[in-house]
């Protein structure tokens, strides 16, 4: 089943017969959409908090991290930033709560019709629920269509608390949410395949809009729900590698006990487990191919919003893989990322695991700070980058736990090092695994280490690392050269010398320690969380390797 309320045709037809699952299924949505919505805006809300002593939450920006499969982390990052910057402004918090006020009422009337279902069970068919017969018949049934209503209204009235009232819910406006649906059914007609992939047809709108709350809290929920419950296995190879999963039935299970939690049924006792869990998988691709072009929508804007640095940004910059996940490339979007490093002062913070040659484990922990770049011309905008572009200072985690800047967001960057290569890493992490590498070791090279980061040029090591990463995580149709396709690309659209750099920062990120070379440091992933919920983390898991933000299997 495609996800209802997130992914589903609203025109979608529903038996009578499989009200009950269905209905089911909505609810385990609406709570999920509650949730995540609800974790976002007490994210956004932990920044402006008086009380300095509050204890950080324990899920945060870092909430949303999801895995998509695309190559893009970094960009998903500085995404979720500017829905950050937008959504910390007093009026627009107002409209995130209003939002999850309305979920709330939505969950609880979806309880409500899933116990009338469970009331009427071997009994002869009940004319309310006969008439049920699509998913946007549930839709109204449930009041989601006053949610979907949000997403027309203007600031002033969104800003205004919903009115859990059953007559108030009777005369909400369906104009506006009529057009909604009636855009969905015709996307719908329009790319719905007949194959065995229909899950990859996604009807509802990919553009992004960080001012539609509807919007928000789709994408929120997505990137929730690609987010928890991640497993990494790392496998020997050659070549060594990490395979990283998604388990929505654990997610399932998991709001299974929450709802049972909230007592929403009077009359009956509601078993809220799903039972069935043969189709995750497609709905853990249908979420990821919406991620994806949600992403690609968010760098094309991105890119032709910035002033001066690009003439064009061309097709050829973007995949789609045979799973329909559309992707842009590193190097590419890397670019605009910086810029926006740059040029809005966005703090980062890098931790690096460290193996030394003889198998000891440390954590090492640097906050970079960028220096004001107003004035980057494009020649700036292409290289590789000067030193001077950003600061660095080491710090340790418990520094970072008690700085009075940790109540900022910030990138944070996780970062790989041993004497070797990224296949070395991971199979030192597998040792690890296995109980093969000694449990205390210290020695000085994790020092030296650290001396040689905080000595770095780093703009350098950010560039070389995504000129020599894959440009798309898949082979091009064709067997298309990917290096010659971006650089042609990058030369087209910013001029020679962002090729020539491009491939001058391939050629010489092995020789820096960065890129397939971890000797000095190379990037694993990138997100955005506040260095005190960051810090708490490091805290409670210690310090020993581990795939970030995944339990190992």
């Amino acid at each position: 089943m495609v996800l209802p309320l997130l992914l589903s045709d609203p025109s979608t037809g529903l038996r009578y017969g499989d009200l009950g699952r269905t209905v089911l299924h909505f609810l385990h949505v609406v709570h999920s959409m509650e949730r995540a919505t609800s974790i976002f805006l007490e994210a956004v809300s932990y920044e402006s908090r008086l009380d300095e002593s509050d204890t950080p939450p324990t899920s945060s920006l870092s909430s949303f991290d999801a895995h998509v499969g695309d190559c893009a982390c970094q960009t998903r990052a500085q995404m979720f930033w500017d829905l950050f910057s937008f959504y910390k402004k007093e009026e627009n918090r107002s409209v995130l709560a209003n939002a999850v006020a309305v979920l709330k009422s939505v969950k609880a009337n979806t309880a409500k019709l899933l116990e009338e279902i469970e009331l009427n069970r071997a009994k002869p068919r009940c004319p309310s629920l006969m008439t049920l017969v699509t998913h946007q018949a549930v839709w109204e049934r449930i009041g989601f269509l006053s949610f979907l209503d949000l997403s027309h209204k203007d600031t002033e009235e969104r800003g205004k608390p919903f009115q859990d009232d059953p007559e108030s819910q009777c005369m909400f406006s369906f104009h506006f949410s009529y057009i909604y649906l009636s855009q969905i059914c015709l996307a719908g007609s329009k790319k719905v395949s007949q194959s065995g992939h229909r899950h990859r047809d996604i009807v509802v709108d990919t553009e992004w809009m960080p001012s539609d709350i509807v919007f928000v809290s789709r994408l929120l929920t997505m990137c929730n729900m690609l987010s928890e419950f991640r497993f990494a296995s790392i496998e020997a190879g050659p070549p060594a590698r990490v395979k990283v999963r998604v388990d929505l039935p654990l997610m399932y299970e998991r709001n299974a006990k929450e709802l049972e939690y909230l007592n929403l049924s009077n009359k009956r006792r509601i078993d809220y487990h799903i039972q069935a869990h043969s189709k995750t998988n497609r709905q853990t691709e249908a979420m990821q191919i919406y991620v994806s072009r949600v992403t690609v929508d968010w760098v094309k804007k991105a890119a032709m919003k910035r002033n001066g640095s690009w003439t064009c940004f061309p097709d050829s910059f973007f995949a789609t893989s045979n799973r329909k996940i559309e992707c842009v490339a590193a190097y590419a979007s890397f670019l605009i990322v910086r810029e926006a490093w740059l040029k809005s002062r966005i703090p980062i913070l890098m931790m690096i695991q460290h193996f030394c040659s003889h198998g000891g484990y440390r954590n090492l922990y640097c906050r970079i700070l960028p220096n004001p770049a107003d004035n980057m011309t494009t020649a700036d905008y292409v290289a590789l980058g000067q030193a001077q572009w950003f600061d660095i200072e080491v710090l340790t985690v418990d520094q970072i736990a008690s700085a009075p800047w940790n109540r900022n967001p910030h990138t944070i960057i996780v970062g790989m090092s041993c004497q070797g290569t990224i296949e070395d890493f991971r199979l030192r992490l597998l040792e690890s695994q296995q109980g093969l590498l000694p449990v205390q070791h210290r020695c000085r090279q994790a020092d030296e280490c650290a001396l040689a980061i905080e000595c770095i040029n780093i703009s350098h090591l950010v560039a070389h690392f995504f000129s020599q990463h894959e440009q798309f995580p898949f082979t091009l149709p064709g067997g298309e050269d990917e290096i010659e396709r971006v650089g042609c690309a990058l030369e087209h659209s910013l001029g020679a010398h962002a090729k020539s750099a491009f491939f001058m920062g391939r050629a010489g990120a092995e020789k820096f320690g960065t890129g397939r070379s971890t000797r000095l440091a190379t990037i694993e992933h990138i997100f955005l969380e506040y260095p005190s919920v960051f810090a708490n983390d490091m805290k409670r898991i210690g310090e020993k390797p581990q795939v970030l933000g995944c339990q190992l299997e």
